[in-house]
């Protein structure tokens, strides 16, 4: 079963006391991407030919930013330990799975939307675990962890659609709050998330589907 209430108040029970981190992790991605975002805008509005590697560059970021957020959320899941800054920055360190697994996903999403608007929000939700599986497992192929993720989510997508709209309300106080509540906000979805993600992980183990050998290289 899809446990949406406990993973979102399990996720405040984990932040307790150690949101400075995760807020500060938030913060930073935001300012890397808007950094980012804001000069491939400059470059193609001044029509430079430098535009693509921009672009390109905007989505190295991006995924290295994904994926060193993601092994920081899996390290707050997996410690009741505080953690340090240096944990999020040391995810870094795995851009290229990040980076890969972004390129793969916004591939396949963008071919199944070319079919139809629902189709493509379909797929985002069947492949949305496999940063989770990136980031906890680097040495998978980014191949075998969009499969893993289908199979994760099978029977789940409507619940994990159901789970991002539970977060509509806090979404729209969060622009009453100039955007400053996201730096509670994004750390909170996040660990919703990724309880969401070991429990699916284990409802797989328990039903057969999956062993943890399949996590492996």
């Amino acid at each position: 079963m899809f446990e949406r209430k406990e993973y979102k108040e399990n996720a405040l029970r984990q932040l307790d006391g150690r949101k400075a981190v995760p807020a500060a992790a938030t913060l930073v991605s935001f300012l890397i991407l808007l950094a980012a975002s804001s000069g491939d805008a400059i470059s193609l509005q001044s029509g430079e030919g430098s535009g693509t590697l921009l672009s390109i560059a905007v989505i190295f970021i991006h995924g290295s930013v994904i994926i060193a957020y993601a092994r920081l959320l899996i390290q707050l899941y997996c410690s009741a330990e505080k953690v340090t800054f240096g944990s999020f920055v040391g995810g870094f360190s795995f851009f290229l799975q990040g980076v890969l697994g972004l390129l793969w996903y916004m591939l396949w999403v963008t071919l199944w939307s070319f079919l139809f608007f629902i189709p493509g929000i379909v797929k985002a939700f069947s492949y949305s675990q496999m940063f989770f599986i990136l980031a906890e497992n680097p040495k998978i192929s980014i191949f075998k962890a969009m499969n893993l993720s289908k199979i994760l989510t099978r029977g789940h997508k409507c619940d994990l659609l159901v789970m991002a709209v539970s977060f509509l309300g806090w979404d729209i106080l969060s622009v009453l709050t100039l955007g400053i509540l996201q730096l509670w906000l994004i750390p909170y979805k996040g660990m919703s998330y990724t309880n969401a993600y070991f429990a699916l992980k284990q409802e797989a183990f328990r039903t057969g589907i999956l062993t943890p050998a399949d996590f492996s290289q």
